[in-house]
């Protein structure tokens, strides 16, 4: 999903994961997944880091 808004705009967002089993699939320990989280400074070539990773 892709929004354009003005440059003063100020949005809040809350990123959440959840760990959902899968039958006949060994699932991830907590340790092995990281989360973070990126915006697009231009969609097609560059992104700025927003949240560093971390379990």
């Amino acid at each position: 999903m892709q929004a354009t808004l003005g440059t003063s705009t100020v949005i809040s967002y809350e990123v959440s994961a959840v760990k959902i089993p899968i039958a006949d699939v060994t699932s991830l320990l907590d340790n092995e997944v990281k989360l973070y989280l990126e915006k697009a400074v231009d969609p097609d070539t560059a992104y700025q880091q927003v949240l560093a990773p971390s379990n």
